[in-house]
């Protein structure tokens, strides 16, 4: 069973420095532990450093978040998703955290035979032209894209490539098929 991570809990984006973390850590050949705080909801416990920037309340850090995003150059990712992949929720290995909606490498399609279509944003440029963005998935039977984009403003395309990497990521990790496309 795999452990989704919490959130930092604040809302700065200057993050404690990498010394006050790692002097926390100990390392070993397999898991990492820290030998800090944790948060315990009652249903999971998550390593935490309560940290203040100059001049701004105090936040509360996810350890495992920090490290993964020092280790994977992820400060930037915005709604970071990561998954336990050891089974030892309280470990704070990076290694053992795998991002849920990395982003997948390659052109792909759907299947002929899968039971979705494709959909695009339809967006006008500054002179009154269509210009057309981000293909989605969407299931025949659902009004939103795998990725959980309202389909309202989203319009049928003739496009046979998939370009939101979050439908991409979503959609095989529920299963389901995709054709790569090999180029020429």
């Amino acid at each position: 069973m795999s452990v989704r991570l919490f959130h930092h809990k604040g809302r700065t984006s200057v993050l404690p420095p990498r010394e006050l973390v790692d002097v926390q850590v100990e390392v070993t050949p397999n898991h990492w532990y820290w030998l800090g705080e944790f948060f315990d909801d009652g249903l999971d416990r998550a390593a935490v450093i309560a940290w203040a920037p100059p001049a701004e309340n105090t936040q509360t850090f996810i350890v495992a978040r920090l490290l993964w995003c020092w280790e994977n150059d992820g400060l930037g990712i915005k709604r970071l998703q990561l998954e336990n992949t050891c089974g030892l929720a309280t470990c704070i290995n990076p290694t053992h955290w795998r991002y849920i909606r990395a982003v997948v490498p390659g052109v792909v399609m759907l299947p002929e035979d899968a039971d979705a279509h494709l959909v695009q944003y339809s967006k006008l440029d500054i002179y009154g032209n269509h210009k057309y963005d981000s293909v989605h998935i969407v299931r025949n039977d659902s009004t939103y894209a795998v990725c959980g984009v309202a389909t309202k403003n989203l319009s049928s395309t003739n496009s046979k490539t998939v370009s939101c990497k979050a439908c991409v990521a979503e959609w095989r990790s529920s299963g389901a098929m995709l054709v790569e496309v090999k180029p020429p």
